[in-house]
């Protein structure tokens, strides 16, 4: 076999692995959509594969079912969700604080906080599916993140070290309800005046008294 011959054969498996991961992503989009337009029960396993551009029976070869599917796109959303957060905390650790938090709100809002995902987590029925993607094991990974930022903003002297248990719930739930505000049709402003709006809120309402 000559040097040609052994590379060609090298690629072939990489090449299959791009592609299974290219169908892969455009299951979770379609699945996405599709749950937080239709819910997840109502949503068809055949519309979804259809949206995605492939046979039902793919679908099924990357997903043993529904809960399997809902389970997958939960936990990449939220994978997403902490990688922009270790980007954001790298990338932007020298600058002033405000922009930190800006950063990390900006991100956590277009990851798991979008539209898509807050529409399937304020299905209560999803939720119960959503088991399967063990929560608790995310929430604990994001909350070393978010207490990385606030003891960031508390050396700052943003922040002040009182009541800090709390801030990273407090900045987790001020970013779901922008979204949920928007998606009940109540915020006319766009989202980045909001994200501002709940910036100055979480600087001024945790801010140092010192």
């Amino acid at each position: 076999m000559n040097h040609n011959s052994s590379t060609k054969y090298k690629a072939q498996p990489r090449l299959r692995e791009r592609l299974r991961e290219a169908t892969h992503d455009a299951i979770l989009e379609a699945a996405e959509q599709a749950f937080a337009k239709e819910g997840v029960h109502e949503a068809r396993m055949e519309t979804i594969a259809q949206a995605a551009g492939v046979a039902v029976g793919t679908l099924y070869n990357h997903f043993a079912d529904r809960s399997a599917l809902l389970g997958a796109l939960l936990k990449t959303r939220a994978e997403q969700l902490t990688e922009g957060i270790d980007e954001c905390l790298a990338r932007t650790a020298s600058e002033p604080f405000v922009d930190q938090l800006r950063a990390v709100v900006e991100v956590s809002q277009s990851s798991l906080y979008s539209d898509g995902c807050v529409r399937i987590l304020m299905d209560g029925e999803a939720l119960q599916l959503a088991k399967a993607s063990n929560p608790a094991v995310f929430m604990k990974h994001l909350q070393a993140r978010l207490d990385l930022l606030i003891n960031r903003g508390i050396a700052a002297g943003a922040f002040r070290s009182e009541d800090s248990q709390f801030f990273a719930w407090f900045i987790l739930s001020g970013i779901r309800s922008l979204t949920v505000r928007r998606l009940k049709g109540e915020a006319t402003e766009p989202p980045e005046v909001a994200r501002e709006a709940l910036v100055r809120f979480l600087m001024h309402g945790m801010e140092s008294r010192k």
